[in-house]
């Protein structure tokens, strides 16, 4: 009635500031979208970087350590060793042995030569390493050198297959080899204070000697969790260790260094 009596009408008014509104609320709730995306992308952003970091440094610890074992223990016996492959726990047993030692790198300490398992070497050492060319020593001649040993040895160009001279003191006795270079990498634990930069050798070579009696043994084991001091807590009470058996729990994946000294470890 007003609409006639005064000739005017306010419907295209509410229908302009309507239309107006509606504008507005699309350009807010657009800029709502965007800061939530945007809020989103960051947190993501800074996620992804955080677990990159977190990351980078797990790897450059196990890469210090030089294996991905979470821990070893060492002389193990023979009813040890029956065992241990079957507890439901461990996804990865490695076996490694002190076969010899060698005093005739320039520079550095007496270094151990080594015998581990295709296990130990595929699942926990080649993870560690990088710029590996050739294969682990298979013959009895065969050894493996990393680029850091070829360099104190002063050995520039080195390559697979040629012929290493190496004195070693084994059984009480030294002898010089003529090694045949079978695998050449690139480690990272000889930066690590107090490291063992060791020499790896063939099966055939460690059993030359007897150095695969149960007792010079050492075993490295990767668990099927994280969760490495209570299943080394199982493990030493299901094997069962004796009093003064040695073991370690590796650094990269704990906030203690361990109690094991003996020098064959690989953690």
């Amino acid at each position: 009635m007003n609409d006639i009596l005064f000739g005017n009408s306010n419907k295209a008014v509410i229908k302009k500031i309507t239309k107006r509104e509606l504008q507005a609320d699309k350009k807010r709730n657009f800029f709502i979208v965007m800061a939530i995306l945007l809020t989103a992308f960051m947190l993501t952003s800074v996620f992804s970087i955080g677990m990159s970091y977190y990351d980078t440094l797990a790897m450059r610890e196990k890469r210090m350590q030089g294996s991905t074992s979470q821990m070893a223990f060492a002389h193990p016996t023979e009813e040890q060793l029956s065992k241990v492959y079957k507890l439901d726990y461990i996804n990865v047993v490695g076996v490694g042995a002190s076969v010899a030692t060698t005093s005739d790198v320039p520079g550095l300490p007496e270094l151990p030569i080594s015998y581990v398992n295709q296990t130990q070497w595929e699942e926990m050492f080649c993870p560690t390493y990088t710029n590996i060319i050739g294969h682990y020593p298979e013959t009895k001649s065969e050894i493996m050198l990393s680029r850091y040993i070829l360099d104190a040895l002063g050995i520039e160009d080195a390559e697979v297959g040629m012929k290493v001279h190496l004195p070693v003191s084994v059984d009480n006795k030294t002898i010089t080899i003529d090694f045949v270079l079978s695998c050449i990498y690139t480690e990272y634990n000889h930066s690590r204070p107090g490291s063992d930069v060791a020499i790896y050798c063939s099966k055939e070579f460690a059993e030359e000697y007897n150095a695969l009696l149960a007792n010079n043994l050492t075993i490295n084991i990767i668990f099927k969790n994280d969760d490495v001091s209570t299943n080394i807590d199982r493990l030493k009470a299901d094997l069962p260790f004796y009093g003064d058996q040695p073991y370690v729990q590796s650094p990269a994946f704990s906030n203690t260094n361990g109690i094991f000294s003996y020098k064959n470890t690989t953690i």
